[in-house]
């Protein structure tokens, strides 16, 4: 039998059975096993969530397994959700479409042994080549701040409400935001920091990992923790397509719940300015692409329309169902 850990996972899913069975079967071959894995199902479809319940019963009893069904999806809820159901003080949270090596969870518990880390965001492997440098596409979004050239070397989050990785991933880095897709936090810190994932933020919402791990930071900052990325916590994220939301859906996301989490984090006119030059950015380089910037242009003039409203939290969604 081996070591169980105490460290519980928090796994959102929905309509994504092939997926989360490769999660999960990745997590069976690990070292040692947590605690408990809470998977927080969203699947609608009764049939197809009976099928990813039978599979949880059938093919991984030999893990700890706590499942809890969502009937109204929001990843931000599920995450929410699955955090009251944890029992642990070291918490992974990750997506359903994940890979973890075999000493993964057991370097974790190594990591935070150290008790003034609060935070360990997760490095995804395809992210970073051979010599543990980030996979640059271009160094344009310097110029748009969609990355800042100061901080290139840790992991930050700019005004422009964008979070970026840092150039380099040797050894512990400083981080000032975490990727959802693993990420480890502890529960104590959350609970006494009052913390949660922003609900206004629905479906599979955009940034709400970046807004729950920065505000995570400047709390541990405040408090003398320090949150950090380490070469070795490194996961493979596959970013399936088994089901995704549309690139509409995608573009509205990347707009309006980008400028709501902007009014939210940042408080001065420079932030604000920093959103609308990075929007530049990123419609030029559709135009370059011809990659939907029409779609862009609309949900850009809504982002003006609705100001006042997404400002206040009340997000237009219904503009996109």
């Amino acid at each position: 039998m081996k070591e169980i850990l105490p460290i519980d996972i928090i796994i959102p899913t929905m309509n994504r059975i092939v997926a989360l069975r490769r999660t999960l079967d990745r997590i069976t071959k690990s070292d040692k096993y947590p605690n408990k894995v809470i998977i927080v199902d969203q699947t609608q479809d009764n049939k197809k969530r009976q099928e990813i319940s039978n599979m949880l019963r059938d093919e991984f009893e030999i893990l700890n397994i706590e499942y809890i069904f969502q009937k109204n999806p929001s990843l931000t809820k599920a995450r929410n959700m699955g955090f009251k159901a944890s029992e642990s003080e070291i918490i992974i949270c990750m997506d359903d479409d994940v890979d973890v090596e075999n000493n993964t969870i057991s370097n974790v518990y190594e990591i935070m042994k150290n008790s003034k880390i609060s935070m360990i965001a997760g490095i995804d492997k395809n992210d970073i080549n051979e010599d543990k440098k980030i996979n640059i596409a271009s160094n344009m979004g310097y110029v748009f701040y969609k990355k800042s050239f100061l901080k290139r070397n840790i992991g930050h989050v700019t005004k422009s409400t964008f979070g970026r990785f840092p150039v380099n991933f040797e050894g512990n880095i400083h981080t000032e935001w975490a990727m959802g897709f693993f990420f480890v936090i502890r529960k104590p810190l959350v609970e006494v920091w009052n913390l949660q994932w922003d609900e206004k933020l629905i479906s599979y919402a955009y940034a709400e990992d970046l807004d729950f791990s920065y505000q995570y930071y400047l709390n541990s900052k405040k408090n003398g923790y320090s949150c950090i990325m380490s070469d070795k916590v490194i996961v493979t994220h596959l970013a399936t397509r088994e089901w995704r939301i549309s690139s509409k859906k995608e573009t509205f996301m990347l707009i309006i719940n980008r400028l709501y989490l902007n009014y939210k984090l940042f408080k001065s006119p420079f932030a604000r300015l920093s959103y609308e030059w990075s929007n530049i950015g990123i419609l030029l380089e559709r135009v370059l692409h011809k990659d939907n910037y029409k779609d862009f242009l609309d949900l850009w003039y809504i982002s003006y329309k609705y100001r006042k409203q997404i400002k206040s939290g009340e997000i237009p969604y219904y503009l996109i169902d």
